[in-house]
């Protein structure tokens, strides 16, 4: 190769390299599942799906994926609706527990797809999202189920 074709090329990657850099840069700030304003925002569908690959432990996440199997009811302690969801990008299923002592209970069977925003905890069966809820007491931020265009929080 020449000299003047490898300086055109690092010339043409250099933009295309800010490019990637911007994005991921954007990315990062939103992987949160927050949207830009930094508020979760359960009223649109511009916050950001947050990829299972950035999911860490105790993060806030924002995920969209489908009913596999609608567990009991846990009713120890504060009362649970859970059940095993199917992400896409994830192997793993993820038990989401959502409290029912301050949140209404979801009407949803295996097979719907829903989006939830929670914390994600991890574990060795593949994690568990909770925190789908207000906090009444206004300490964590609060978290929601969207379901057939209804908002559960």
């Amino acid at each position: 190769m020449n000299r003047r074709f490898l300086q055109r090329l690092i010339r043409k990657k250099k933009w295309l390299l800010l490019a990637l850099l911007a994005a991921t840069w954007l990315l990062k700030e939103n992987t949160n599942g927050r949207s830009w304003s930094g508020q979760a925002d359960p009223g649109t569908n511009s916050s950001v799906i947050t990829a299972p690959a950035t999911w860490q432990d105790g993060s806030m996440v924002r995920v969209r994926g489908t009913v596999l199997k609608v567990l009991k009811t846990d009713n120890r302690g504060s009362r649970h609706q859970r059940w095993l969801m199917q992400v896409p990008g994830r192997e793993q299923t993820l038990l989401v527990a959502h409290n029912i002592d301050l949140a209404s209970v979801v009407p949803l069977q295996a097979g719907d797809t829903l989006e939830v925003y929670g914390q994600f905890e991890n574990n060795a069966k593949g994690g568990l999202l909770h925190w789908t809820h207000d906090d009444p007491k206004g300490r964590h931020v609060g978290g929601w189920i969207r379901h057939k265009n209804q908002l559960y929080h």
